[in-house]
């Protein structure tokens, strides 16, 4: 039978006992490894030297490898082949392993790094420990962090899970990984976002805030971190664990800058990925009525409803303002009446009204009960057939009962209704509430009424800051036949006309549709930055030739203004020697933003200087590669690089 290759090592070698070792060849390495030692009584840097001079190689000194090689070799290449990266050049990557006949792992790390490999020896001991100190389960994270201005990494506490129990604050994650999913909900404050998703888009984690009921693209980062930062926000929302079972649901309060919010933490998946979705509200947002910016026809016919009697249903799409108009009616009504409310999770507090949780299997019979003592019956989710039978005999007993019902026209919504109370017309029903709300113009960057001019802070370059309701109140006689458009219509009509918002904007309401960020496109998208023309003309020509899209910018500052502006760079190359602003200096304000410290940076530089090369290196530059371009070599680098970023 054959045996072990480190066998045939050693009795080349001519080690005394070594041909009556008893190595099968398929034993494990590391395994082998020690029972060489054992049974010849051989040290582990004597067997790696009998390696070495087998295969003509050097035997490495792992404490001598350079920092910044580590990027080059994923840690899944490093754990599975067993390997170290241990210095680099332009051409060439030499890594450390126990087995030089792994020709697997000589192409993976060619593959990920763009770079020829040559292996120097080490003990499988000796290569494990520097694998557990260079790639710690946090090192995306940490490199992300590493030149990150932000806050603290206690800028974000947990005060505790909505169900009231204590939560943890940490859930065994590194002080890294807390840290980073700090800086994202703080910057989703900051941004006043109603929501926050993690998810994998064109080979990187991408992040995105809802900011005024649009979706903008926020950052992107490396997908190991995107897997740690979801993990982290996982445990922030106790979902699956803490008695939830295999729950995909979960909440927390946390304080942030001094302030109380409320989470809505939801897991899935999303083409084979995991995604992550934190819907986020703000506790010391408690609009009464008067505080909507109602129109006064819309503020009368609301309050007319309100101190009356019968079955009210106000509706609205996903994300529509229907659910604030609600809890300000609610807490309207509390001033003067009993109110009982029945809602899974309260997304706001709301003072002097009852709250029922809508547990499916006692939440009608709870809301029954209410009935019997309270003025006006409220659900914030209406879905449950008890739920709407127990709404409808209450208005028929004359109490107010008011339903929220998510549905993309009022039609719906009332046919839905009438679905669960089980009648062709619902019972006592006098009116549907048809909400919408509109962006407001930002008064800070406005060039002329109505108009959004030059972006600024406040609005984040959108032109827009905040939400404002618009409804309409129809009812069963209405001759439009339940259709809200003319009420809308006319309300936006006035905002507009008032400068309040746009004309785009108010069309983009009527017509149901959304401005959200374009998603990823399928090509990786570069940015290539050189004040030569030629050097740019060439890059494109290279890097489109393989399918990738490219974009240019003439100088450093160019390409400041352009990263600024991107939501779906994935990969910058970066000339040094630039007008007005060099690369050194592009590069570090890059890292020092966290919306732009994930996106991989490549230098392309004629510099031969090396403390050039160590510079970048050092400031976060994924790969160094000297001019002039050599096609087939810069296309591998840059193609490693995005397969790095990818995980």
């Amino acid at each position: 039978m054959t045996a072990h290759w480190l066998k045939n090592v050693l009795v080349r070698a001519g080690v005394s006992g070594a041909d009556a070792l008893d190595l099968p060849p398929a034993l494990p390495l590391r395994d082998a490894w020690q029972r060489v030692a054992q049974s010849l009584h051989l040290q582990d840097e004597a067997v790696a030297a009998h390696v070495a001079s087998r295969f003509h190689l050097r035997q490495a000194d792992l404490a001598s490898a350079a920092v910044n090689v580590a990027k080059l070799v994923p840690e899944s290449i490093a754990r599975k082949h067993r390997v170290v990266p241990l210095r680099e050049d332009d051409h060439d990557i030499v890594v450390a392993t126990s087995d030089p006949t792994d020709i697997d792992a000589e192409q993976a790390i060619s593959f990920a790094s763009g770079r020829q490999v040559s292996f120097e020896v080490a003990p499988p001991a000796a290569i494990d420990a520097e694998i557990e100190r260079r790639y710690a389960h946090d090192a995306a994270v940490t490199s992300l962090l590493q030149r990150v201005d932000a806050a603290p990494a206690d800028g974000v506490r947990i005060v505790d899970e909505i169900a009231g129990a204590v939560s943890k604050a940490h859930g065994g994650e590194s002080s890294a990984v807390v840290k980073l999913a700090n800086l994202l909900l703080d910057a989703a404050v900051e941004h006043r976002a109603s929501a926050l998703e993690i998810v994998a888009a064109g080979g990187q984690g991408s992040v995105s805030f809802r900011v005024d009921s649009v979706w903008m693209r926020f950052m992107q980062m490396p997908l190991p971190a995107m897997h740690h930062v979801i993990g982290r926000l996982r445990v922030i929302g106790n979902v699956g664990i803490a008695g939830r079972g295999k729950s995909r649901d979960g909440s927390a309060r946390v304080r942030i800058e001094g302030k109380e919010y409320d989470l809505r933490v939801s897991m899935g998946t999303s083409g084979g990925a995991p995604r992550a979705l934190v819907r986020i509200y703000d506790q010391q947002f408690r609009p009464l009525l008067a505080e909507l910016g109602l129109s006064p026809d819309s503020d009368l016919a609301i309050r007319e409803l309100l101190a009356g009697t019968g079955f009210v249903i106000v509706t609205g799409p996903m994300d529509s303002g229907a659910a604030v108009v609600l809890y300000a009616a609610l807490r309207d009504l509390a001033t003067s009446r009993r109110v009982a409310f029945a809602e899974d999770v309260l997304r706001w507090d709301v003072a002097g009204v009852q709250h029922i949780p809508l547990d499916p299997a006692s939440g009608a019979e709870a809301l029954r009960r209410a009935a019997q003592e309270v003025d006006v019956l409220a659900v914030g989710t209406l879905s449950d057939v008890a739920v709407a039978q127990t709404l409808a005999e209450a208005a028929a007993r004359g109490k107010l009962a008011i339903a929220r019902v998510e549905a993309s026209s009022v039609r719906a919504a009332v046919d839905e209704v009438a679905r669960l109370v089980g009648h062709a017309s619902i019972p006592g029903l006098r009116a549907a509430i048809a909400v919408r709300h509109f962006r407001n113009v930002c008064q800070t960057c406005a060039a002329a009424a109505g108009t959004p001019g030059p972006s600024c802070e406040s609005c984040h370059g959108t032109g827009f800051r905040g939400l404002s309701p618009v409804l309409a109140v129809l009812t069963p006689g209405d001759a439009a036949g339940w259709s809200e458009q003319g009420g809308l219509s006319a309300e936006l009509r006035a905002h507009v006309a008032a400068g309040t918002t746009t004309e785009a904007e108010a069309e983009r309401i009527l017509s149901g549709g959304g401005i959200d960020a374009a998603p990823p496109g399928d090509r990786p998208r570069i940015l290539v930055a050189d004040d030569d023309p030629l050097i740019r003309l060439l890059a494109r020509t290279v890097l489109e030739a393989d399918g990738l899209e490219v974009t240019e910018a003439s100088d450093g500052a160019d390409a400041v203004t352009q990263v600024s502006r991107a939501t779906d760079l994935s990969l910058v190359i970066l000339d040094l020697d630039m007008p007005r602003l060099d690369g050194h200096a592009v590069l570090a304000r890059l890292k020092r933003e966290v919306r732009t410290a994930g996106i991989p940076v490549v230098v392309l530089t004629a510099s031969t200087n090396p403390a050039d090369e160590a510079k970048a290196l050092d400031s976060g530059a994924d790969d160094y590669i000297r001019k002039p371009i050599d096609p087939p070599r810069f296309l591998a680098r840059v193609r490693a690089v995005l397969r790095r970023a990818s995980g």
